[in-house]
């Protein structure tokens, strides 16, 4: 499993770049009309929502996939879409305390930065090659892609102690415990450093990004404070000042970029 961004496919992959050109950027996005859709709610099919009526609050996955995004593209050129901007697919958290994770069907939870997440694909095993000739097909129709990418925070990856998923702020970082493969805090995982070999579902990837430091552990936002210094809910905030985590991010997202065009 890639699991690093020094990892040699990583070196190959831009190896490759260097030899074919990938699609480039409009000189101007104002030329563009741009569609943003969320994948998960904008079509499955293979079958109907999973929860019904489809307008009824409910925030679990409803199943829709890249493939029926592709499926879409002609219905979308004519409307004279110009790109298509789409939440993240990369791999959300699969498990949380013990259960199957379904709270982030928006896609913006991320535990793995460098692969896709199953649940978008129609055959899960293929979600790659599924996400590649979506958007294939969509530049030989003249559609750019916009890849929603995520800075700020990872997915809900490690528990507080003594406080669990979210925490009130805190002028000092908690203590934490990471989660393991089932979403289960493990009082023996608290510095992500020290976690040798976990799962692929456990913790978060690149490894690199596995540093207590890049996380800022002081809760939710501070009352009368910033909104934006502070973990969203229960998605924990990056570092994002710290230039070494900008590295890992930035290694991660020019990886997807050379594979995916």
């Amino acid at each position: 499993m890639l699991n690093s961004v020094k990892n040699n496919d990583v070196q190959a992959l831009f190896h490759q770049v260097q030899q074919r050109k990938l699609t480039p950027s409009p000189e101007d996005w104002r030329d563009h009309w741009i569609y943003f859709l969320m994948v998960d709610r904008f079509n499955n099919p293979a079958s109907a929502p999973k929860h019904l009526p489809y307008n009824d609050k409910f925030g679990g996955f409803q199943g829709g996939t890249i493939e029926g995004v592709r499926q879409k593209l002609d219905y979308l050129k004519e409307l004279g879409v110009g790109a298509i901007w789409f939440t993240p697919v990369l791999k959300n958290c699969q498990f949380l305390n013990g259960k199957p994770n379904d709270g982030t069907y928006h896609g913006y939870g991320i535990q793995d930065f460098l692969h896709i997440d199953p649940r978008f694909a129609s055959d899960p095993n293929n979600v790659e090659r599924e996400l590649r000739t979506f958007i294939d097909e969509a530049h030989s129709k003249g559609i750019y892609i916009i890849f929603d990418i995520v800075l700020n925070h990872t997915g809900d990856v490690f528990a507080y102690e003594s406080q669990g998923s979210e925490a009130p702020f805190s002028d000092t970082p908690y203590n934490i415990n990471w989660r393991d493969e089932k979403g289960i805090a493990q009082s023996d995982w608290k510095i992500g450093e020290n976690i040798s070999n976990p799962d692929a579902n456990a913790t978060v990837f690149p490894q690199e990004l596995r540093r207590n430091e890049f996380f800022r552990r002081q809760g939710g936002p501070k009352p009368g404070g910033a909104e934006t210094i502070g973990d969203f809910s229960s998605l924990k905030q990056l570092l994002t000042s710290n230039p070494e985590l900008g590295n890992v991010l930035i290694r991660s997202f020019q990886y997807l970029i050379a594979k995916i065009d």
